[in-house]
């Protein structure tokens, strides 16, 4: 399995579970290349084996890393869908038992003031999920605990074959760098760094584009 970005040459290979730094040193191509992996455009970045795939489904786009959070919106939904996913039948009925006495009761509301309502009757279980509150409390607020936990409510639910992430080197050391690898690999997971500037982790794969646009 292979990814194409638009403006690098290089296909990066991620059949086997790997680390790539993409360093982009040309600061109109830094631009324009970490804005199109930010909104993961299916016509600029292209996940293939084959045949396209479905970038939302097999890849997180460039994320800031400042802005990980393994409570965000996102990742509680990809939580939510998994723990529906994994319910027994006893209490996937129970819930939807639930939901249609629910829906009995905004009906009689609606007859009792002779009214017409408006409501959703399309609730899924994540919706009731969600009534909750559900959140991952994390004693050890370090970036790798964190980074860790978003990584793996999303994978969890999605097939995710790569993460992009900005500016590694600023946020993890070496001794970090090697843990986050060997953990991303056991989930099946590649990481794609995209910096302006060599860090001094020791990915696997490294890019380099110079000011010139000459890549190697």
């Amino acid at each position: 399995m292979t990814i194409k970005i638009k403006g690098v040459n290089t296909v990066i290979d991620i059949s086997s579970i790997t680390s790539y730094e993409v360093v982009i040193m040309n600061s109109k191509l830094f631009y324009q290349v970490g804005k199109e992996l930010s909104l993961l455009d299916s016509d600029e970045i292209i996940l293939y084996n084959g045949d396209i795939i479905d970038n939302e489904k097999h890849l997180i786009p460039l994320t800031y890393l400042f802005n990980i959070d393994s409570n965000n919106k996102k990742a509680l939904t990809a939580t939510y869908k998994l723990i529906a996913k994994n319910m027994n039948s006893e209490i996937s009925n129970d819930l939807n038992e639930i939901n249609i006495k629910i829906l009995e009761l905004m009906m009689k509301i609606s007859y009792d003031f002779n009214c017409e309502t408006d409501y959703d009757d399309s609730i899924k279980i994540e919706d009731l999920l969600s009534t909750y509150s559900f959140k991952f409390y994390l004693e050890d607020e370090s970036f790798l605990k964190i980074f860790i936990t978003y990584v793996k409510s999303l994978i969890n639910y999605r097939n995710i074959k790569a993460i992009f992430v900005y500016d590694l080197g600023s946020f993890v050391n070496q001794e970090e760098f090697i843990l986050l690898i060997n953990e991303l690999k056991y989930l099946g997971v590649s990481i794609i760094n995209l910096t302006g500037n060599k860090s001094n982790l020791l990915f696997e794969n490294r890019i380099i584009i110079d000011n010139d646009l000459c890549e190697y």
